[in-house]
């Protein structure tokens, strides 16, 4: 969605289907959606829905809001490190708030101008993780019971490093 205001009450989802006989259940979509004024109350969802057989279920989607004249993206519940080396990341603010994430093994580096906040999130590698992810940013804030679940291979540069009673 690219749009000037983003206003309203309503439930924005992208959420996978029920698998069935064994056919596993299909993963959470993803939302993003670009925006200069942002109004809106409603819900988002990205949930992957159980499997009714003997298949797996499938992975959570992502959402990201992109707020396009400070260049700032807030992730939903559920976010995706990925490959950054062929999708780079350029905002100069990233912000958590309530989010799961995993850094996908394939993950090397993230770059943020100004800075990296995560509230009541958890932050964690994928179990496969051999190679470093380095995270280049101003100021990093782990705040309100931010967990680093499993980094074992996150190297930071930055000015400042907070981290609440709460969090890490």
């Amino acid at each position: 969605i690219n749009t000037s205001t983003f206003s309203g009450s309503g439930i924005l989802n992208a959420s996978g289907g029920f698998g069935i006989s064994g056919g596993g259940s299909g993963g959470g979509g993803r939302i993003a959606v670009y925006y200069s004024t942002n109004n809106f109350n409603g819900i988002y969802g990205v949930t992957s829905s159980a499997d009714t057989g003997n298949g797996e279920t499938g992975e959570f989607g992502t959402i990201a809001l992109i707020d396009k004249p400070n260049n700032i993206l807030t992730t939903g519940n559920r976010w995706r490190w990925q490959n950054t080396t062929t999708i780079p990341l350029n905002f100069n603010q990233i912000i958590m708030n309530g989010t799961t994430s995993e850094i996908d093994e394939n993950a090397s580096y993230l770059n943020i101008s100004l800075g990296f906040s995560s509230y009541n999130s958890v932050i964690r590698q994928a179990r496969r993780t051999t190679s470093n992810f380095t995270l280049n940013t101003g100021y990093i804030n782990l705040l309100e019971g931010t967990n680093w679940n499993n980094i074992q291979r996150v190297i930071t540069n930055s000015s400042n490093f907070t981290v609440d009673n709460s969090s890490l």
